[in-house]
Order: C-alpha cells, then sequence, then structure tokens
C-alpha cells in the first residue's frame, strides 16, 4: 500500500465507493488471514532453501575459514527458527520479511 498524506490508496478507494468500516474490517481480516497463509508457506520454503545450502557447503570448497563458513551457516538456521516459530505463534507474520 503506497500511503499519501498518511492514508493509503485502499482507504481513499473505500471513502469513493462508500464502502462500510464493517466491510473495510472484513477485508482486512480477511487480507491478513491470506497473509498467515502465505507466510506459512514461505517459512516451509525458507527450511528447503536452508537444507540445500547445507548440501552445497558441506560440498563445496571454501575460501574463508571452516568456523567462518559454518558460524555464518548457524545463523541462517537460527534466523529460520525464530522465523518459524513467530509465524507458527501467529501474532507477527511481518517478522520473517526482515
Amino acid at each position: 500500500m503506497i500511503l499519501r498524506g498518511g492514508r493509503g490508496m485502499d482507504a481513499e478507494r473505500h471513502e469513493r465507493s462508500g464502502t462500510s468500516a464493517a466491510l473495510q474490517a472484513a477485508e482486512a481480516e480477511r487480507d491478513l488471514a491470506q497473509l498467515h497463509r502465505a507466510e506459512g508457506v514461505i517459512v516451509w520454503l525458507r527450511w528447503f532453501a536452508v537444507a540445500g545450502l547445507l548440501v552445497i557447503l558441506a560440498r563445496a570448497r571454501h575460501s574463508a575459514p571452516g568456523a567462518v563458513v559454518w558460524g555464518l551457516y548457524s545463523g541462517v538456521v537460527a534466523y529460520s527458527a525464530v522465523a518459524h516459530w513467530q509465524v507458527r505463534r501467529g501474532r507477527n507474520v511481518r517478522i520473517g520479511a526482515i
């Protein structure tokens, strides 16, 4: 949503069309539910990427010391675990979008 003067384009569209506050709230709920479903899929895609990275790192020759490579990989695993936990809790689905 692009903000203009502190209000989103959706708010302006609703004002022009005369959409009630109840319909706006229902639309916002539907959008949030869709975001939760999408983020759940993204969490699992992230884990597949982490597993793929493990295979790549295990077979590749590293120009950096092993401790650095595996330290960075452990950071990726930790980030993925925290993002997964946050999404499963359902409180803040935007946490994984950093």
